[in-house]
């Protein structure tokens, strides 16, 4: 079969037929893997480790619906992910294939199809000229889930281990106590961490939905956390007796999303005291197509998509939303930080993610 990317004086009708229908095909079976972990049918079969069983048996094991189970079960050994013995019709998941709902970025990944696609028609609408501005975050209704799910590993793993290490004067500011705010916290995940690993600073968190924001200030509450500080606030107006009073600020994979990131920028530009740092997480592409298409092809084919679905939607559903999208890149996000009057100190990748640290400071 010809490359995907193939143009169309290479690639035949017919070929062209088939890698559409194998499309096609592989996001059908996206559904079903997520119905799986949505349903709990996967940790079910995880949990009976290997043992071959029959779809009541398996049923009767997660409390399911028989029908609905054996329909299940038909679209994964047809993929190959559960493993089917026609003689006494039993069914099981090797162990080896536990990795489909057994990490939460994983399950994350895969649930990012029926979350965003619970707005399509809502998406498709804004496509038309007298159609809708754009999409409220509204119809996302488990986003902020999605989002922690995604970025879990790189607030557990490498935030705390080796990110902020590697700016080691604002580590041991951290150490020392200074004052921490975090745009687009979500449910607050890397706020806490940030807060409960830096006891001597004052961590605050905003962000415009009040689920995310409700749910991390009771895990805050649970953990006893008393240096972190949870606010529904948008970024756009920030508190105008905030003036130079962070040392840090965090934008983790945010600043593509927001409506209005130039005014965004600027608010923190003037929260931010004179030598404090601003570090600004996002998607490692660029900002024209072909250089997407030939350097990052695999998140390219992806990325777009997410950012027509969430990104661009949300953002313009805002009057005179910038809409940037996901897919804003490189050059796009140097030209703003500096046209804020920030100095980039540095740019570099960030380990288990696919995105670029900017390392910003105001001088």
């Amino acid at each position: 079969m010809t490359d995907s990317n193939a143009s169309n004086s290479v690639e035949t009708q017919k070929e062209f037929i088939v890698r559409l229908a194998n499309v096609v095909g592989d996001g059908l079976l996206c559904v079903s893997i997520a119905m799986g972990i949505e349903t709990g049918l996967f940790q079910t079969m995880i949990d009976l480790k290997e043992e071959h069983k029959t779809t009541q048996e398996i049923a009767d094991a997660g409390d399911f619906k028989e029908r609905y189970v054996r329909e299940w079960l038909g679209s994964q050994v047809a993929a190959k992910i559960v493993e089917y013995d026609p003689k006494d019709r039993t069914y099981w998941l090797p162990s080896q294939r536990y990795a489909v709902a057994g990490t939460v970025k994983a399950s994350a990944m895969i649930m990012a199809v029926p979350n965003l696609c619970a707005a399509f028609f809502d998406v498709a609408k804004c496509f038309k000229k007298d159609g809708p501005r754009g999409v409220s975050y509204d119809k996302y209704a488990d986003f902020d889930e999605l989002m922690a799910g995604m970025n879990q590993e790189f607030f557990k793993d490498c935030l705390i281990q080796s990110f902020l290490p590697s700016m080691p004067k604002l580590h041991q500011q951290l150490q020392d106590g200074i004052k921490v705010l975090e745009i687009g916290c979500s449910q607050g995940m890397s706020t806490r961490i940030i807060a409960q690993n830096f006891p001597n600073s004052q961590v605050y968190g905003i962000d415009i939905t009040e689920s995310g924001i409700k749910e991390a200030q009771e895990k805050a509450t649970e953990a006893g956390l008393g240096n972190v500080h949870f606010i529904v606030m948008s970024a756009t107006v920030l508190p105008s007796d905030w003036s130079e009073t962070f040392d840090y600020v965090f934008v983790h994979n945010v600043l593509h999303d927001l409506p209005y990131p130039m005014k965004s920028l600027h608010e923190i530009m003037r929260v931010l005291k004179k030598g404090g740092t601003l570090s600004v997480i996002d998607t490692a592409t660029y900002s024209k197509l072909e250089d997407n298409v030939a350097k990052i092809p695999t998140f390219a084919r992806k990325g777009y998509v997410l950012s027509m679905m969430n990104s661009v939607p949300t953002s313009l559903n805002n009057v005179d939303g910038a809409g940037l999208g996901a897919m804003w890149g490189r050059e796009k996000a140097q030209e703003m930080m500096k046209a804020a009057n920030f100095d980039i100190i540095s740019i570099s990748s960030i380990p288990k993610s696919t995105s670029l640290h900017y390392q910003c400071q105001k001088m």
